[in-house]
Order: C-alpha cells, then sequence, then structure tokens
C-alpha cells in the first residue's frame, strides 16, 4: 500500500489512532508489517496525546510491539500540558503493557530538564524512567505558579 492513512475509533466513535506512511508491507510469514516514513497520532484513555515518527516501523502482527526505526521520536502531551519528548534512533513501544524501550542512545526532554543515555525503559503505567549505561542530565527547576494578587 502507498501513501496510506489508517484511523481506530473507540466503541462511542471517537478517534483513537491515526498511521500514515508512505508505503506499508505485510510479510505473512513472519506476521510483521513494515512501514516506511511513519507517522502516529494517539490518544490515550487519560486524554494524553502522543505523536510519534520514523523512518521506518515495524509492527507485530498481534499488535503488542511496534519498533521505530531511523530518526524515532515520539512526544507525549498530557491533559495537564506536560510536555514529554523521546527521540533515539530505535525505540521499541510494547503497547499492551504502555512500556518503551531503547537500546542506543537516547535523549528525553521535558519541560527545560534534558536527559542523554546509552538506553532507557520508560514505563507509563508504573511512572518509571529509567536510563542505562553513560547518563547525563541537565535539570531546571519547575518554576511555582506566581502569588495572587489580593482584590
Amino acid at each position: 500500500m502507498a501513501t496510506f492513512s489508517i484511523e481506530r475509533f473507540d466503541a462511542q466513535g471517537r478517534p483513537t489512532a491515526r498511521l500514515m506512511g508512505e508505503k506499508l508491507r505485510h510479510y505473512p510469514d513472519t506476521d510483521e508489517t513494515e512501514i516506511d516514513t511513519v507517522r502516529l497520532i494517539a490518544t490515550g484513555e487519560d486524554g494524553r496525546i502522543t505523536h510519534a515518527t520514523a523512518r521506518r516501523a515495524v509492527a507485530l502482527g498481534d499488535g503488542t510491539q511496534v519498533r521505530l526505526e531511523g530518526g524515532a521520536k515520539v512526544v507525549s502531551t498530557g491533559a495537564e500540558g506536560d510536555v514529554v519528548q523521546i527521540e533515539g534512533e530505535r525505540l521499541i513501544a510494547y503497547l499492551k503493557e504502555r512500556r518503551m524501550v531503547a537500546d542506543q542512545p537516547v535523549r528525553v526532554r521535558q519541560g527545560g530538564s534534558e536527559f542523554q543515555a546509552d538506553a532507557l525503559d520508560f514505563d507509563q503505567t508504573q511512572g518509571q524512567l529509567l536510563l542505562h549505561g553513560r547518563v547525563q542530565a541537565r535539570l531546571q527547576p519547575r518554576l511555582a505558579p506566581a502569588p495572587r494578587k489580593p482584590g
């Protein structure tokens, strides 16, 4: 399939995911699907919106795993406006477990803080980010809201 867009909806008819790409190939012998120049927009049950892009994606047929390869970037925005951005050459998403793993160098940004590491394991359900190998970090404190004026 060439230059395609696929959308998924929940039981109430609301869009939950949109997948776009330049080319899609399915391999029945391995039940894998390859997508060139992939873009994904997904909305989670909690309202979090996630945008993912890569030069290539490989998805398992059972929907449990997607590998983003080549300039992979995932940007996730929560309902409160908090943004987390993860970049690497290969990011592996385990969809049912809501986990993302990188076995190659990765960069994570949140607010003004930035982390670089040799590998990553992010468990969204637990809210836990583990950085492995050589890790560098630049932390920026969150600004407190301005005090309200009386009156």
